[in-house]
């Protein structure tokens, strides 16, 4: 079953009345251009950019797709089908495809381009992505781009990206990424170039049969396709091609390389200067040969020794043999050996002479162009022995000076022992090792780890790097698979490390696996308090209302994160976001400024801030701004009441007096407490248009406390705001 969540550039879910959690990622991915990101694990992830407008005159605003499926058949039109099913059925929009940052998105399910780049240029980076290197390339169209990336994800890479910048941080774990501009071919990009000129000079031999190959196909053309001579054609390329003028004599030392250029100068040998050097020479040879006669204008003296065989990159069962000294463990498929590797000759014989002397396994197979080979021997028994991979001369016989021999312990598959580690806590066990000191997030003092071994029990430990404690703990296997946990860890940085095996009173391990990673505590983040409210009673009210201070608001809490971020998003659209601040002894305070009274969204997130705010945890609520009460500009009589002065007169008229001011409250309450104990006199009046009137009747002359107040609360008869004065009241002509 597939999965479609459309979001805005922010990492805002769109479409769900913004109730769904936020996305960092989806803003990362902004920034850096991201255009597509595709992760093929066990349940497929597929990101994608696109821009669409709710009408035909407005603005194409952009968004992210993020679409998970288990069935990656015909994925990119499954997952354009379902995404105009939301937007343009659903959501009433239409997507835009005019653009050229949509260019991707409106390549995906149509005709590609042919991939960038020849073939030996695909042959290194296969090299490359099977050892682990992530390379970074630039191409001239999104088309070729998908291509590229497609060619790829049917074998080494699992995870691609195609950018504007591929050097961002939200790729960085991608095997593979693209950046489309103005580039020729398949450009290698930074640190690729690098790699990819390291791994040219160690497939020379490749290169080497590819060109030659190349050059006797073109001869053939002249020859069978022209009504030309061989003389004819060997004269035109002596005369046109600078590699076939005559050289200079050779020197008195007599080399073999003594008629090729000067080659001291290290500047000549970089870049793969040795290969062209090689090349030319080849091109001579095999233009002579084809044409029928000599070295052509007596060129390129080798002298009489022929090249030296190689034999490299051997495998067994689909692993590199690094040393022939020590023994290696193999197993079995179906009674079946694979061996494979690279050689410059014709032939390789390929035998395994078991030690009980059952009968060898002997293959001969046959040589790639590009001096490949690969043979599987059969009817393999289990046991150890002498497997022994011998290279082929040019009278049919096979060299023992270049035979290079292994020790085996073959061992049949349902034997051999494996251990197969899925996730630790909330990651993938493969992600963890392609990482370095990938960091693990704790549940408590515990580390979940689940796989699958064909052993009877497992044995996990973590070992801190800074020699702490070693903590160690056992999980039973039921049907092929385990699940438990490690408990009593504590934060930082150690080896992990699990091991499979018999428990017969005393584990015996058979077999193991074991990752450097950072142990992180579990996250956490309590908002104390947002303005004068608690954070726990507005998630528990419905729009609950928070009074602001002049324009501010301040946010407190605590979390065990280093930075926290708080933002204020308000219905109209107004974003409030200052800067991440750091953390201290745990706890924070953030004061949000420039506030307007009104309702929003109030988000408070904790986490990382290295240059780049990280989000791991966050907590969010939607409250009510409403502004700071006032009650100014009040009159008593015919007096201002922040100027009377303590037991001044004021007169009252016909037992009346009259009290006036404005507020932005809803109701005003006035008070006169005598001095004498006799009954307070009190009214309530409410207030239009920010001013009130409010008369107090029934006055006698005598001292007392006046008071004012607004903002009241209907259960506590607190006010908001109050003011108060001690006056004296005298009736209109008294002494």
């Amino acid at each position: 079953m597939s999965e479609l969540t459309i979001y805005d550039s922010h990492g805002n879910p769109y479409g769900d009345g913004g109730r769904g959690r936020s996305n960092d990622r989806i803003e990362e991915f902004f920034f850096g251009g991201v255009k597509l990101y595709l992760d093929a694990g066990s349940r497929t992830e597929l990101v994608v950019f696109f821009r669409a407008r709710e009408s035909n005159v407005g603005r194409a605003e952009q968004f992210y797709a993020v679409y998970t499926t288990r069935n990656t058949r015909n994925l990119f039109e499954n997952f354009r089908s379902e995404l105009r099913q939301r937007v343009e059925t659903e959501y009433g929009m239409s997507i835009e495809t005019s653009s050229d940052d949509v260019r991707v998105y409106e390549s995906l399910g149509g005709r590609n381009d042919s991939v960038p780049g020849s073939e030996f240029d695909h042959s290194v980076v296969s090299n490359l992505l099977q050892s682990g290197k992530r390379l970074r390339f630039g191409v001239s169209s999104a088309s070729g781009a998908l291509a590229l990336c497609s060619k790829y994800l049917q074998g080494p890479a699992n995870r691609v990206a195609i950018a504007d910048n591929t050097s961002i941080d939200a790729i960085e774990s991608c095997d593979l990424a693209v950046e489309v501009g103005t580039h020729r071919g398949l450009e290698p990009l930074g640190e690729t170039g690098r790699l990819m000129d390291e791994q040219r000079r160690s497939m020379e031999g490749q290169l080497i049969n590819e060109k030659v190959a190349t050059i006797k196909q073109e001869v053939d053309d002249l020859r069978t396709k022209t009504s030309k001579s061989d003389e004819q054609i060997r004269n035109r390329l002596k005369r046109q091609i600078s590699i076939f003028e005559t050289p200079p004599p050779p020197s008195s030392t007599g080399g073999r390389f003594d008629a090729l250029p000067n080659l001291s100068r290290p500047q000549k040998l970089a870049g793969g200067a040795v290969v062209l050097v090689i090349l030319i020479a080849l091109v001579s040879v095999v233009a002579s040969g084809l044409l029928g006669v000599g070295p052509v204008a007596d060129t390129l003296v080798f002298g009489d020794d022929e090249s030296e065989a190689t034999l490299e990159s051997v495998t067994v069962a689909g692993d590199e043999i690094a040393n022939f000294d020590e023994q290696q463990n193999v197993t079995l498929s179906e009674g079946e050996l694979r061996v494979a590797g690279e050689t410059n000759r014709d032939a390789v014989q390929i035998i395994f002479i078991p030690d009980d002397g059952s009968g060898n396994a002997t293959s001969e197979p046959d040589i790639g162009d590009d001096g490949s080979f690969d043979a599987t021997l059969t009817e393999v028994e289990p046991g150890s022995g002498e497997l022994l991979v011998k290279v082929g001369t040019d009278d049919g016989e096979f060299e023992s000076k270049t035979s290079k021999s292994v020790r085996l312990n073959v061992e049949s598959e349902t034997d051999a022992p494996t251990l197969e580690l899925e996730s630790i806590g909330d990651e993938s066990f493969d992600d963890l090792e392609a990482a370095e000191n990938a960091a693990v997030t704790l549940s408590g003092d515990e580390l979940a780890i689940e796989g699958s071994t064909n052993q009877e029990t497992v044995e996990v430990s973590f070992e801190p790097v800074d020699g702490g404690n070693q903590t160690n703990g056992s999980i039973a296997v039921e049907n092929g698979s385990f699940a438990g946990t490690l408990s009593g860890l504590e934060p930082g940085s150690g080896d992990l490390r699990v091991e499979a095996g018999s428990d017969d009173g005393e584990f015996e391990s058979e077999i193991n696996e074991s990752v450097t990673v950072e142990l992180e505590p579990e996250p956490t983040l309590e908002t104390d308090s947002v303005g004068d409210e608690s954070f726990d009673e507005l998630q528990a009210a419905e729009n609950a209302t928070v009074t602001l201070s002049g324009g501010e608001l301040t946010i407190e809490g605590t979390t065990n994160q280093e930075a926290v971020k708080v933002s204020f998003e308000s219905e109209t659209g107004d974003d409030h976001t200052p800067d991440p601040i750091d953390v201290e002894d745990g706890s924070f305070t953030v004061t949000l400024s420039d506030l307007e009274p009104g309702s929003g969204e109030l988000h408070v997130k904790a986490g990382s801030d290295d240059g780049e705010f990280e989000s791991a945890i966050d907590e969010s609520v939607t409250v009510e701004l409403e502004p700071e009460p006032t009650l100014e500009d009040v009159t008593v009589g015919d007096k201002r009441f922040d100027e009377l002065g303590e037991d001044e007169n004021v007169t009252v008229t016909d037992g009346e007096l009259t009290i006036e001011g404005s507020t932005n409250q809803e109701t005003v309450e006035v008070s006169f407490e005598p001095e004498d104990g006799s009954e307070t006199v009190r009214n309530t009046t409410d207030v239009g248009d920010g001013s009130f009137t409010v008369t107090l009747s029934g006055l006698e002359s005598g001292s007392g406390e006046l008071l004012v107040k607004t903002g009241l609360d209907d259960e506590t008869d607190e006010a908001e705001v109050e003011r108060r004065a001690a006056i004296r009241l005298e009736s209109n002509g008294s002494n």
